[in-house]
C-alpha cells in the first residue's frame, strides 16, 4: 500500500492492468498446451528439475 500511495501511482495502475490483460488473454492458450511436438527429453528435464526445486 505505501508504494502504491508513494511511488507514480498511476504507472503502476496501468501495469497492473496490462499485466492482468496480457495474463487473461494467454492463460487459456497455455493451459492447453501439451508440448505434443516437443521432444520428450524435454518434459522429462522439466519435471525432474521441478521435484529437484522441492
Amino acid at each position: 500500500v505505501f508504494v502504491l500511495c508513494a511511488g507514480s501511482t498511476v504507472f503502476l495502475l496501468q501495469a497492473y492492468v496490462q499485466n492482468i490483460g496480457a495474463y487473461l488473454g494467454a492463460v487459456v492458450q497455455r493451459t492447453f498446451r501439451m508440448y505434443a511436438y516437443e521432444p520428450n527429453a524435454w518434459l522429462g528435464d522439466w519435471t525432474l528439475f521441478y521435484w529437484g526445486w522441492w
